[in-house]
């Protein structure tokens, strides 16, 4: 089992940690992704940015292509100001 919750927001590339998780699952992946265009997204990245911190946000199409798992295998819930992506692998 693989779970990155709140790990995607302070990733500028994500792609190299979803392909390690990809080779590392057997059973069941979950990641969450902040939903871009959230009406508290541009407040959070003035409020994180001033802390020298960068937070990226995603569309859910960029999630379902950073994912790379097949449509069928992948369930993407927007659940307010996230996405959240659960692979269940057999």
């Amino acid at each position: 089992i693989s779970l990155a919750i709140g790990v995607f927001d302070y990733v500028r590339e994500p792609e190299p940690i979803l392909s390690k998780m990809k080779q590392l699952t057997r059973r069941l992946a979950i990641a969450s992704f902040p939903v871009r265009g959230h009406p508290l997204g541009g407040l959070r990245k003035i409020r994180l940015g001033l802390a020298g911190c960068p937070v990226y946000f995603y569309s859910q199409a960029d999630v379902q292509r950073l994912c790379g798992w097949p449509r069928s295998q992948l369930t993407l819930q927007a659940l307010d100001r996230d996405y959240l992506a659960a692979v269940q692998l057999t």
